[in-house]
């Protein structure tokens, strides 16, 4: 139910962008027609704004469709507005690099795979030679489970990835599938390394 609230806020979001966009690209195409004196070039089906639809106060709108900076500016904003509404959408939706949950073998139950995540960083991080971990987990199911896992470590410095590997292996990861009860579990390490800050002496 969660998921299908979130599904129509997201629609309703786009729409209520694309409108605002739609209607915002419409004032200022009419009104660079209307300053240029050029509204023969606009479409017969095209309807201007007149005075009883312009919003605002009139003659202030007028004043600031006379600077020539005032198209440009506006379609610009409108512009940013639309590529960040879709941005925000395509990080909604690829969120977590797959489905929230997984279906289990056990009918009704589900594997919570931010959770699952959470843990895997947080054992990760408890290393001793690791200064702070990421996870991401995603997968299908149920039959068979197959979980997938990238880990990104970041070290600390003089740490042996060879050790931090083999204890992520045999030892995080390896509890992360257990618990999962996978029947695949496919997982990816990536390692970056924290350098030392340089100290400013006086």
């Amino acid at each position: 139910m969660k998921g299908s609230r979130t599904g129509v806020n997201r629609a309703l979001l786009g729409l209520l962008g694309a409108a605002a966009v739609a209607l915002g690209g419409w004032t200022a195409a009419s009104g660079l027609a209307e300053r240029q004196g050029r509204g023969t070039e606009l479409p017969g089906w095209w309807r201007t704004p007149d005075a009883r639809t312009r919003a605002g106060d009139g003659g202030a709108l007028e004043r600031l469709r006379d600077h020539p900076w005032w198209t440009p500016v506006t379609v610009t904003a409108l512009a940013l507005i639309l590529l960040a509404l879709v941005w925000w959408l395509l990080t909604q939706t690829r969120r977590g690099g797959g489905p929230s949950t997984v279906a289990l073998a056990r009918p009704g139950t589900r594997l919570r795979t931010g959770a699952l995540a959470d843990a895997v960083r947080a054992d990760t991080e408890r290393l001793p030679e690791v200064a702070r971990a990421r996870a991401r987990v995603w997968g299908q199911g149920p039959y068979p489970l197959r979980l997938r896992v990238r880990v990104t470590v970041v070290l600390k410095p003089h740490a042996s990835p060879a050790a931090v590997l083999d204890r992520l292996t045999h030892g995080v990861l390896e509890r992360a599938a257990g618990a999962s009860g996978a029947d695949r579990f496919d997982a990816e390490v990536r390692f970056r390394l924290r350098r030392h800050r340089e100290r400013r002496t006086r």
